[in-house]
């Protein structure tokens, strides 16, 4: 452990979960011309890689395996050593048979995921008795342990044996009584879902300092909204705004789509449910292999505002040769018309270092819609979100200079590892068309923010900051402004 930060899981096991949840998992050794997941070469030969070593360690004994390391060290430093030669040698160390380890967890892509099922417990005469049902999914299962724990810190352990069989059963006669499960407690086999190796379902509360649970729920407190949070990493999760009486959640379903959804109780019940299909490209890069990148989101979503409404949204973006992105989205009413919107923004290569960005907004809708889904110009700072309109119109130029990435800690909390200064122009336009008296806005502002990576657990959680002053042309009232969002 490094402060808040355990080095092992966060900065090792954290990205191999996150890897083969997407499905971006495949053997750690293989000809580069082969993988197929370039963009994640490195979690996995190297964190992926270090699990793989650690539980060869744990399985022939890691006294033995520091010993054979240390021997390979001395006779081939002058030479290589191969995977094969590496096997041969901890085979003949150890008097075990690995081929089916290195064949599944070296030369192979196996995933395994081990679980508890139930937990059933009763006391007799002698103590109490608990039954652990355990189930596993993949393959290459290799021996995990299985610990019982009481309320005092009393434990007792099992081993799990390897084979084929998905399901166990296993029996733990204690003199205490047993209050929690945990399978593989030491993290030494590769598992791609560790929520399940806890029984009960474990909880963590992140109060005076950061925490990322890899077998639990976080839950958090946000004191602005007084939202309650729980979630487990990025796969699912939930929170309750009681004072706004609304829920909302997510569950994200691997490298291919997410669900999004919100409810709120208001004179009646509005809410939303969104559905995401994440879209990916496989640009040329150099690498022999195939290297893949977000390409952009295709959005279907239902709405009750209390009148339904039916939502279709495309995103796109590119990184390689040229830097983009954008998005359209419709929204059909029946009965009543629909709304359109299109933005796009392209970045273009001034100086070393030195970017501007082009930008525009286009935002049509039909007449006789609610004025709720008017556009607005919330892009323009020192317009606030007063006026709205039918028709809106959007240009932007943005330049971006040189960042800088001196680490400044936020006591101890967080981390700015990067300030990028911005300069930017704005100009948007407004139709209003009712009563037959049409009405137009224009408005204009220049401003200079600067935009902040904010790191958490040592990069693992990262957020974008922006702190600005914005001034209206041709003339008026500055302002200063602040926000948080996701980083990217």
């Amino acid at each position: 452990m490094v402060g808040f930060v355990n080095l092992r899981e966060h900065f090792t096991e954290l990205p191999y979960l996150g890897i083969a949840f997407r499905d971006f998992d495949e053997a750690v050794v293989k000809p580069l011309a082969e993988v197929d997941y370039a963009q994640a070469s490195g979690v996995r030969i190297y964190d992926k890689g270090y699990l793989v070593f650690r539980a060869l360690a744990h399985l022939v004994g890691e006294e033995l395996f520091d010993e054979v390391l240390r021997e390979v060290a001395t006779r081939f430093r002058a030479g290589i050593l191969t995977v094969g030669q590496l096997k041969e040698i901890l085979e003949e160390r150890a008097g075990q048979d690995l081929t089916t380890f290195f064949q599944y967890w070296v030369w192979g892509d196996a995933k395994a995921d081990y679980g508890i099922d139930r937990v059933t417990r009763r006391k007799t005469e002698f103590g109490y008795q608990t039954t652990v049902h355990l189930y596993r999914e993949g393959e290459g299962f290799l021996p995990v342990e299985v610990e019982v724990r009481g309320p005092e810190g009393e434990t007792m352990t099992q081993v799990w044996p390897p084979g084929e069989g998905r399901y166990e059963l296993l029996v733990f006669d204690t003199p205490f009584p047993v209050r929690e499960v945990v399978v593989d407690p030491g993290h030494y086999v590769l598992d791609t879902d560790r929520l399940n190796n806890v029984w009960p379902t474990k909880f963590v509360l992140a109060a005076a300092r950061n925490e990322l649970p890899l077998d639990g729920f976080l839950v958090r407190a946000d004191p602005s909204s007084r939202a309650v949070q729980v979630q487990y990493l990025d796969r699912f999760g939930w929170a309750v705004y009681p004072d706004a009486m609304a829920a909302e959640g997510f569950v994200r379903y691997g490298r291919d789509a997410t669900l999004w959804g919100f409810a709120r109780v208001t004179d009646t019940l509005i809410g939303e449910i969104v559905l995401v299909r994440h879209l990916w490209a496989q640009p040329e890069t150099g690498h022999p292999g195939i290297y893949w990148m977000p390409a952009g989101d295709l959005l279907l979503s239902f709405s009750r505002r209390p009148y339904p409404v039916l939502g279709l949204g495309l995103s796109w973006q590119g990184y390689l040769p040229r830097v983009y992105g954008g998005g359209a989205s419709l929204l059909p009413l029946p009965g009543r018309g629909g709304r359109f919107y299109l933005q796009h923004t392209q970045e273009l290569d001034l100086l070393p270092n030195i970017y501007l960005d082009l930008s525009f907004g286009l935002g049509l809708e039909s007449p006789g819609l609610p004025a709720e889904l008017w556009f607005g110009l919330s892009e323009l700072h020192t317009l606030g979100n007063g006026p709205r309109g039918q028709r809106k119109l959007l240009l932007s130029l943005d330049l971006a200079l040189p960042a800088y990435r001196t680490p400044y800690s936020l006591a101890g909390a967080a981390l700015v590892s990067r300030v990028t200064p911005r300069a930017y122009l704005r100009w948007g336009k407004l139709w209003t068309e009712q009563d037959s008296s049409p009405t137009t806005i224009n408005h204009a502002e220049v401003g200079m923010e600067a935009v902040l990576r904010i790191e958490l657990l040592g990069g693992l959680i990262a957020l974008q900051g922006v702190v600005g002053a914005a001034w209206p042309l041709p003339e008026g009232e500055g302002l200063l402004y602040f926000g948080i969002g996701t980083g990217h």
